[in-house]
């Protein structure tokens, strides 16, 4: 009688124990599952904002003179600099795996864009309206407004990638 038998009950199979201890902790690293969704977002980014840029964005309304149309390079060329961010946060996580610190610094840059794109859109409105005139959006704004919501859904991809990790 060997087995089962000789242990009372309630008893463990030491085979078992040993395979359910190797199982859950195991030392062998992860391998580390790129997401694709989010460097796809990080990669659409910076392109869409320099695609932006010699595009027209708004017109300056001159007093007595018309508009002169205002180019993305000649107003807004600080998207740049956040697209060069934006490509540096890519290469982190196409790298390594999303921490804290990333998502915390994807939404921060989310929100300093998303602040960027409404002055510049509160500006053109408000200059049009103190001279009674119709304002005008080109396409090169919004370009930069697909590229702002890119990173914004960039930014929560991040944010459920890293809940939903496993590795903390």
């Amino acid at each position: 009688m060997s087995g089962d038998a000789d242990r009372g009950p309630g008893a463990v199979d030491p085979e078992a124990a040993q395979r359910l201890r190797a199982l859950f902790s195991s030392t062998t690293p992860r391998v580390y599952r790129r997401p694709r969704l989010l460097l796809a977002l990080l990669a659409l980014v910076p392109v869409l904002f320099v695609v932006s840029q010699p595009l027209p964005w708004h017109h300056d309304i001159v007093p007595g003179d018309g508009y002169h149309v205002v180019y993305g390079s000649t107003r807004s060329y600080w998207f740049l600099i956040i697209g060069v961010i934006v490509l540096g946060a890519f290469a982190r996580i196409a790298m390594r795996p999303v921490t804290v610190p990333v998502v915390v610094a994807l939404i921060v840059i989310a929100g300093v864009t998303m602040i960027g794109v409404y002055a510049d859109w509160a500006n053109s409105y408000s200059q049009a309206g103190s001279l009674h005139m119709d304002p005008y959006n080109g396409p090169g704004f919004f370009l930069a407004v697909g590229a702002l919501a890119a990173l914004v859904i960039a930014a929560g991809v991040a944010w459920y990638d890293r809940a939903t990790s496993s590795s903390f």
